[in-house]
């Protein structure tokens, strides 16, 4: 018995609204649209923190793709050029992996087996962030400093996709390294493409992802010793993809699940003042399994 209301209101992950609308009878013949936006000051919530929307994830530049660097302009975010995958408000002895969690899709997804590692996910399965410095409550999961909320694209009604390249290259004009006195050699390719859309239109949708990083690289040594002062290279090469599938079940369940594999080809010429000896091959593989029902 009551006339239409209409509100457009946009969400980020862990941002909370109170839009007060007052309903009339329908008798009156009036239309009521609300447009709401999220205030700068949040005065629901005490601890600091800032979001990366899907419209600056897939707009601002990030150097190697690497989307922790987002976390720069985040309020609070102790994440530096040179330390961008643990913006951490401090280190500890064991690694930066109890002071930093990661939860993607709301699941804690971290290691916490051997040295442990934050999740090796594409920046091309990501859809926002959200950074919280400190003070969040007992839901954010285990950490003791900081913690970055992610969540990942999904298929729609709509087909869409993108293939995109990122090229870099030493002879595009880098400058000397200061001690070596030349140029170092540096060369990277990164290729990614996605896809998604629905398989039963309302019912079940699907998205997946491929990326791929091509990194010949060249180690300079600079040792007190001429004789150890030599150059070598190698190569670096990481190969990510996955897929992900959407089921409603009903207008109050859905079902998802999703598959990420993650592989990396690292010669690991680190260079600098370390020998030469010190070079090493590494092959590392990661592979996540995710199951949700809401």
């Amino acid at each position: 018995g009551f006339q239409s209301v209409k509100a457009d209101l946009t969400l980020l992950a862990g941002q909370t609204a109170n839009i007060p609308v007052q309903m009339q009878p329908a008798t009156l013949q009036e239309n009521v649209t609300v447009t709401a936006e999220i205030p700068l000051v949040n005065v629901t919530q005490t601890n600091p923190s800032g979001n990366i929307d899907p419209k600056q994830f897939s707009e601002l530049p990030a150097e190697g793709r690497n989307w922790m660097a987002l976390l720069l302009v985040a309020p609070g975010s102790r994440t530096t050029s040179t330390n961008q995958n643990a913006p951490i408000p401090m280190r500890g002895a064991g690694g930066d992996q109890q002071f930093f969690q990661t939860n993607i899709d709301g699941q804690q997804v971290s290691n916490e087996l051997g040295g442990g590692r934050q999740p090796l996910v594409s920046s091309e399965m990501i859809s926002e962030l959200q950074f919280i410095s400190n003070r969040f409550d007992a839901t954010q999961g285990r950490s003791l400093g900081v913690q970055v909320n992610v969540i990942t694209k999904s298929g729609t009604n709509r087909y869409a996709g993108s293939v995109r390249g990122n090229f870099r290259d030493s002879g595009f004009g880098y400058a000397e390294d200061p001690l070596a006195g030349k140029v170092t050699p540096f060369k990277d390719q990164q290729i990614a493409s996605s896809f998604g859309g629905p398989i039963i239109k309302d019912k079940l949708h699907f998205f997946g992802y491929q990326d791929y990083d091509h990194n010949p690289r060249t180690g300079v040594w600079t040792t007190p010793y001429p004789l150890f002062n030599i150059s070598k290279d190698g190569l670096v090469t990481t190969k990510q993809g996955g897929v992900r599938f959407d089921y409603q079940v009903s207008s109050k369940s859905r079902f998802m699940v999703k598959g990420d594999l993650w592989r990396n080809w690292d010669d690991w010429l680190a260079g600098g003042s370390a020998y030469p000896s010190s070079a090493a091959t590494t092959r590392e593989t990661g592979n996540t399994l995710n199951f949700q029902f809401t």
